[in-house]
């Protein structure tokens, strides 16, 4: 398993790991050790497709926190012949931590299979898949794994590289399909609603206002003057619960009021209103 993805050059290359010999130590290799585990042969069946997309997805609960573990179903979708399956998984390490994987619902019956990961960096994680020994393969939609993790921050991403597929026939000539990248996107629910700082702050002329909504909610900013005379409003109308906290989340403000004009220096007030929640902060125009 340590020679996996090693060239003919490359340090940590074993020769006999390469079993089609094509100075590279890749899925057919694996598929042609897993096909033939503790049998001295077996006819391969009949071809059928490769039409097979691969998917990413949650099962986590409905709201999900900072510090919460979670698991991603890595499924086949009209799968023929499945055998066997590699790919690799990238994340960023300060938004995720990677607990580890198993075989998914299609590999945990009666038929023997074996899964490797791989740990590259952190950040990286190489999974290997097969059936073992004289096995048809699976067809339709199943799931192949689930990889465990922990959700680090308030939003991250978790992206499947190049994976490769290969199927019962062409174990011993490397007949396989590599398919798409494909991502995921996770969001942690805030146990709270709650009204951050605009920043930059003081600011000239634009600044963004940051939030957090526990909950489904209609959410309008409304702008104040020193003299308590709502000068802005913005309607940011219905919002799924969540962080809003970076530029392309946040409110924005261009420091105009609502007939489009610069507003001057000095202090300012704003306000959100979401459902029932209310609260207000102070921010500084300086020109």
């Amino acid at each position: 398993a340590r020679a996996f993805g090693k060239e003919v050059d490359d340090s940590g290359y074993v020769d006999i790991c390469d079993l089609n010999g094509n100075g590279f130590v890749d899925l057919p290799d694996f598929a042609v050790l897993a096909s033939n585990f503790g049998a001295e042969g077996a006819e391969s069946p009949t071809l059928t497709n490769l039409d097979v997309r691969l998917q990413l997805k949650p099962v986590a609960p409905e709201r999900l926190k900072v510090g919460d573990p979670l698991e991603i179903s890595l499924r086949a979708i009209d799968a023929q012949s499945l055998y066997a399956c590699a790919f690799q998984i990238s994340y960023d390490p300060t938004k995720f931590q990677f607990l580890g994987a198993y075989e998914g619902e299609a590999l945990r019956g009666t038929d023997p299979a074996v899964l490797h990961v791989k740990p590259e960096k952190p950040g990286l994680v190489t999974v290997l898949v097969s059936l073992i020994g004289e096995n048809r393969g699976i067809s339709g939609d199943c799931e192949i794994a689930r990889l465990n993790f922990r959700l680090l921050s308030a939003s991250g991403q978790i992206r499947l590289n190049d994976p490769a597929l290969i199927t019962v026939v062409g174990l011993n000539d490397g007949a396989m399909v590599r398919l798409p990248s494909h991502s995921v996107s996770l969001r942690a629910t805030p146990e709270r609603t709650i009204l951050g700082q605009n920043y930059p702050n003081p600011f000239n002329p634009e600044t963004w206002i940051p939030f957090a909504l526990s909950s489904s909610s209609e959410v309008v900013i409304r702008i104040f003057d020193s003299a308590g005379r709502i000068i802005r409003t913005i309607d940011l109308g219905r919002r799924e619960a969540g962080f809003y906290m970076d530029r392309g989340r946040a409110a924005y403000w261009d420091g105009r009021n609502d007939l489009g004009e610069r507003v001057s220096s000095g202090v300012y007030f704003y306000q959100i209103r979401a459902g029932d929640f209310t609260a207000t902060r102070r921010m500084l125009i300086l020109k």
